[in-house]
């Protein structure tokens, strides 16, 4: 069995977020896991292993979807509540301005 120890990526892009894993597997290292997955398997059970990875592939991206607009309405909720809290607070200054509120006596 072969071991991993290299890192991988996740790379984002702007605008187009895409995530790409690099592994840093050479061709020769893919022919080799390609080899033992039909060893270990069967030919027969390929189709049915290539099946689940890409249900659990996609159920990946559409957790990383859900939790990017989940992240994207949170922040418009932020930043509405910080734009509501600046409008008060310049209320709240014009009317201190407005009736000399603490103001020194000298």
């Amino acid at each position: 069995m072969i071991i991993f120890s290299r890192l991988f990526f996740i790379t984002l892009k702007k605008k187009n977020v895409m995530f790409g894993i690099y592994l840093f597997i050479s061709g020769g290292e893919i022919i080799f896991i390609l080899i033992a997955v039909v060893v270990l398997f069967g030919s027969k059970n390929l189709p049915e292993i290539a099946r689940t990875i890409g249900k659990g592939v996609k159920q990946f991206k559409d957790a990383a979807n859900d939790i990017k607009s989940e992240m994207t309405r949170e922040n418009k909720e932020m930043v509405d509540d910080l734009k509501e809290i600046k409008k008060n607070t310049d209320q709240l200054k014009n009317n201190i301005q407005k009736y000399k509120i603490f103001e020194k006596d000298s």
